[in-house]
């Protein structure tokens, strides 16, 4: 199982720390319970860290988790405002990310937040919820991705086509990246820059 090899990798391969790149390790969190509970019971002492959704974590599986040795959990949060999570089609809400963010830090676990800026419907009052959003529950990182990739055949390729953000005939494989037209790229960078 994965716990096997974690311990194959610290003792045969000497790694002493590893990331679950599984953008919902903490989902199932039964699941979760079950990795942590076993490098708790083997004493595997790994450094670790992870990728997790705001929804779903809870106090004692934030515990747990650094119990078995997690140095730092990031949430895919997208945004700190509710227009935007919506938007974004998210299954997770503002209070969600202020949870888990409280469980992290009640259980000693640093914990970094993803923000999505300039998605569909974002502007100048959006961004400035995110903002605000992010400064109240005080995380240990935020890290802001400006824009959005543009995949062919999405809502998001047709809608950039509609809006004139990529020309009907864009080969959509190579990067583009669609941003609001009601925030601008300018005012986005500045507004980010000046934030952080």
């Amino acid at each position: 199982g994965i716990v096997d090899e974690i311990e194959e990798l610290k003792n045969k391969y000497n790694v002493n720390y590893v990331f679950f790149v599984d953008d919902i390790f903490n989902y199932p969190e039964s699941h979760a319970m079950g990795i942590c509970d076993e490098m708790i019971r083997r004493n595997i002492n790994i450094d670790w860290a992870c990728f997790a959704t705001p929804k779903g974590m809870s106090q004692e599986l934030a515990s747990m988790m650094k119990k078995a040795g997690c140095s730092g959990v990031e949430f895919g949060a997208d945004s700190g405002s509710e227009t935007m999570l919506v938007s974004l089609n998210k299954s997770f809400s503002l209070e969600d990310i202020g949870k888990a963010a409280g469980f992290c830090r009640k259980a000693g676990l640093p914990a970094a937040h993803y923000v999505i800026i300039g998605g569909p419907g974002e502007n100048k009052k959006t961004l400035k919820e995110t903002f605000s959003f992010f400064d109240s529950i005080r995380p240990d990182a935020v890290i802001a991705l400006t824009g959005v990739r543009i995949y062919p055949n999405t809502t998001l390729s047709e809608l950039s086509r509609q809006e004139g953000a990529v020309t009907p005939d864009a080969n959509l494989l190579e990067p583009e990246f669609y941003i609001s037209p009601d925030l601008g790229a300018d005012y986005m960078l500045t507004s980010v820059k000046e934030h952080a």
